[in-house]
């Protein structure tokens, strides 16, 4: 009888964990001990004879078998996607239409002045969070927040930040990180000139290019 004989792990096998762990390319890349360039060989480039490249290291092939097979042995935190940070966020919030309701029970004439999150907080409630301000809160468009949802990953900051909202709001038992979180980029966008973030459109950024200009020449 033919024994079965183990497929080699290849460049299609990284961006297969990568997928099943839910965590950034730069994560799987740093535990692995592969740089971003080999990365890109083994997962976007094939042979001549149209494979997946063959991983050259056996020590990373026997790494990724061991993930493949116990993916709770990967030592970093999978990241929750941002729809499920905002269900948990949004667990104890109310939407606008309820504190409309709550308003006209209570025979509350709001100010044409307050906002939403402000007649909310007067109810004693926390109002509802869309997308496009969860995403501005974490540091990115609100663009993102689309993205976000068709299953785009975010970045490492961003991811970190979730990981922390998440173990957060299950310590807690309420949302009330969130809040943290907004105070701290409500600061970021004061510091950059920019007004309140629910009124804003996105953030203003700067490129790696203006960093460079930023920089005094040194002295000849």
């Amino acid at each position: 009888m033919t024994k079965n004989v183990p497929e080699p792990i290849r460049g299609l096998d990284l961006a297969d964990l990568q997928y099943g762990l839910s965590v950034p390319a730069g994560d799987l890349q740093r535990v692995l001990g592969i740089s971003a360039y080999d990365w890109g060989l083994y997962v976007n480039r094939t042979t001549h004879d149209g494979d997946s490249p063959i991983l050259t290291e056996p020590a990373i092939s026997i790494l990724t078998r061991l993930y493949q097979e116990h993916p709770e042995a990967f030592p970093l935190p999978a990241s929750p996607s941002p729809a499920e940070v905002l269900e948990l966020v949004n667990s104890d919030r109310v939407p606008k239409a309820e504190v409309r309701k709550l308003e006209a029970q209570k025979g509350i004439n709001p100010s044409p002045k307050m906002s939403y999150a402000e007649r909310a907080h007067q109810l004693g409630l926390r109002l509802e969070v869309p997308m496009t301000l969860f995403a501005k809160t974490l540091g990115k468009q609100e663009t993102a927040g689309g993205r976000w949802l068709r299953g785009a990953l975010p970045p490492p900051a961003v991811r970190n930040i979730l990981i922390y909202m998440k173990k957060r709001i299950e310590a807690d038992g309420d949302s009330r990180v969130f809040d943290e979180i907004a105070e701290y980029a409500q600061s970021e966008a004061i510091a950059r000139g920019m007004g309140n973030l629910s009124d804003e459109k996105g953030w203003k950024t700067t490129t790696r290019a203006d960093l460079i200009a930023s920089i005094d020449k040194p002295e000849e």
